[in-house]
């Protein structure tokens, strides 16, 4: 893991995190609060086990149950991993207080999954699923919708949850279909296949509305977070990005995009979102063809460094099949020397961009 990263915080956020990090006594206790999850039954899963075999071939009537994963162990996965409603997978929980990096934790999980037989995902969610505590790696990009994901979260839900693992070095995206609630977890060195640039690179892609905080997210080769076009509504509310930190990523820190200006909402606020662009500038946020009803909003973030001094990048690609960009506001951020640009097409007074107070 990478830690040896310079960041730009304001005094009166450090103080905040202090603050924070000083309260904490235990693992789970971080700056992102998970929604309660339902009482499953526990089975442990020894180090040894055939992971996927023993998750797949159950009884047909097992379900909403918790596989319990050794510590310190490594589980090769040679079969697609295929949860049912209400499952759950976990590792070993560590003791102590895990380590901060600003507002987002940098969880070290001693349970491993690896790749075991060049699969293009490790984990396919179905339901109300969730992943904790995990380290997982190695998902081979082939071309193919959706592949190269340690996490295909696309027949997850509203209530899924992904929290404190480590996911890196996975051929396109972290997480696929992004679902549900995403917190306090470590995802880096995504996109080892260049081949997924542009098509599904990033740390997390999502096409419904998801709920992204607290989260280190660094180093991936293509967006940090990313919301696609054909993101939906959900109960979530919002592609909510808050409280994350956003380093080193090679196109944009957080990425927007909606094809419907009464679908999803987008909403960016107490991050920290520098050094990102590196292989395509794209601003620190890229706020792309969406309409938002009400509105984008980015607010209260700490840019800095990013690629052509772009904290904010608001464009529209003109094409008649999405809808013009419009409806942002960018307010109250600390840009360190970065700035806020408007692309061809996209006019501040026709189009309803309010940007203001930023510093």
């Amino acid at each position: 893991m990478q830690r040896h990263l310079t960041l730009v915080f304001g005094s009166a956020l450090m103080a905040c995190v202090a603050t924070i990090a000083l309260s904490f006594t235990k693992a789970e206790a971080s700056g992102c609060v998970a929604n309660v999850q339902p009482v499953r039954e526990v089975v442990p899963v020894p180090a040894t086990t055939d992971i996927a075999n023993f998750v797949n071939t159950r009884s047909p009537d097992a379900k909403r149950q918790v596989f319990q994963l050794a510590p310190n162990a490594t589980y090769r996965v040679n079969a697609l991993i295929v949860l049912r409603e209400g499952d759950a997978l976990r590792g070993a929980v560590p003791s102590g207080t895990p380590r901060m990096v600003g507002p987002a934790t940098d969880p070290d999980p001693t349970t491993k999954l690896t790749n075991g037989t060049a699969l293009e995902s490790l984990i396919a969610l179905r339901g109300d699923n969730a992943i904790t505590w995990l380290d997982l790696s190695g998902a081979d990009y082939k071309g193919r919708a959706g592949g190269g994901s340690a996490i295909a979260a696309g027949s997850g839900n509203d209530n899924t949850l992904i929290q404190f693992n480590r996911i890196h070095h996975n051929g396109a995206t972290g997480i696929t279909n992004a679902r549900g609630h995403i917190l306090d977890n470590e995802i880096d060195n995504n996109t080892t296949e260049s081949a997924a640039l542009g098509v599904i690179a990033a740390g997390v892609k999502g096409i419904y509305e998801y709920e992204a905080g607290c989260n280190y997210v660094h180093d991936n080769v293509g967006h940090g977070l990313w919301g696609d076009v054909l993101m939906k509504d959900t109960s979530v509310g919002s592609f909510n990005v808050h409280d994350n930190v956003l380093l080193n990523n090679g196109r944009a820190g957080v990425r927007h995009e909606s094809n419907e200006c009464s679908g999803a909402e987008f909403i960016a606020v107490g991050n920290t979102i520098q050094n990102n662009g590196w292989e395509s500038v794209r601003g620190g946020v890229s706020i792309h063809d969406a309409c938002d009803d009400p509105r984008s909003y980015v607010a209260n973030n700490i840019f800095g460094g990013n690629a052509d001094n772009l904290a904010v990048r608001v464009t529209d690609s003109g094409r008649s099949d999405r809808p013009d960009t419009k409806n942002v506001t960018v307010e109250n951020n600390t840009m360190n020397r970065n700035t806020v640009k408007l692309g061809t097409g996209v006019s501040a007074s026709a189009d309803n961009i309010i940007v203001r107070n930023n510093n």
